[in-house]
C-alpha cells in the first residue's frame, strides 16, 4: 500500500513539475538577453559544444560517476530519496562557480576570460543535464517514466538557478528574485490555462 501512495505521488509531482519547467525555460530565454549579448554567445557555444561532445566524440562517463559520488557523499544528509544530490547538484558547474568566484574575490584578473569561463560553465551544465537524463532513462524501465520527469525536471530547474546566479555574479549585480518573479508568473499563467481548459470541458 506504501509504495502505491509514493507511486501516485510521484506521478502527481512529475505532472506538476512539467509546466514548472516550460516556464522556467520561457522565462530563461526572456531573462538572457537582460546580460550582455557577448554572455549569450558564450552560453550558446558552450551548450552546442557540449551536445556535440556528447553524441558524436566521448560522454566522460566516468567523471560524472565521480562527481555524482562525491556529491552524494557530501549531501547524504539532504537527500530525500538515495542518490537525488548527485543528480540535482550540479557538482562540476558549481566547482567553476566557486571558483570564478573565489578568483573575482581575491582580485585575480579574469575579466579578459569571462567569454571562456561562462562557455565552459554553459559546457558543463548541458554536460551534467544530458548525464543526469542518459542515467535516469536507463534506470527506468519506461523512458519517460515519473522518476525520469522529476529528476530531469528538478535538474534543469536547479541548473537555471545557477546560472543565474553565475551570471549575475559576471555583472555584479544581483537580480535572480527578478528571474523567480518572471518565472512564477509564467507557472501561474500556465497552470490557469491548464485550468481553464479542464473547465471548459
Amino acid at each position: 500500500m506504501g509504495n502505491f501512495f509514493i507511486r501516485v505521488f510521484t506521478f502527481i509531482l512529475a505532472l506538476a513539475l512539467i509546466p514548472v519547467v516550460i516556464a522556467v525555460s520561457i522565462s530563461l530565454k526572456e531573462y538572457i538577453p537582460v546580460y550582455p549579448e557577448y554572455f549569450q554567445h558564450a552560453l550558446w557555444w558552450g551548450a552546442g559544444f557540449s551536445i556535440l561532445t556528447f553524441v558524436f566524440l566521448f560522454q566522460f562517463a566516468r567523471v560524472f560517476a565521480a562527481g555524482q559520488s562525491l556529491t552524494n557523499k557530501i549531501l547524504s544528509f539532504m537527500s530525500p530519496s538515495e542518490g537525488l544530490a548527485g543528480y540535482v547538484v550540479p557538482i562540476y558547474p558549481l566547482i567553476i562557480f566557486l571558483a570564478h568566484f573565489l578568483a573575482k574575490r581575491f582580485w585575480v584578473e579574469v575579466d579578459g576570460y569571462t567569454y571562456y569561463i561562462i562557455s565552459l560553465y554553459s559546457f558543463m551544465s548541458v554536460f551534467h543535464l544530458l548525464h543526469v537524463a542518459q542515467e535516469v532513462r536507463g534506470e527506468s524501465k519506461n523512458s519517460f517514466s515519473a522518476k525520469y520527469l522529476n529528476i530531469t525536471s528538478l535538474t534543469f530547474i536547479s541548473l537555471t538557478f545557477f546560472l543565474i546566479l553565475f551570471l549575475d555574479m559576471n555583472v555584479e549585480k544581483l537580480t535572480i528574485k527578478d528571474f523567480f518573479i518572471l518565472a512564477a508568473h509564467h507557472t501561474q499563467s500556465i497552470y490557469q490555462l491548464i485550468i481553464d481548459k479542464f473547465s471548459s470541458i
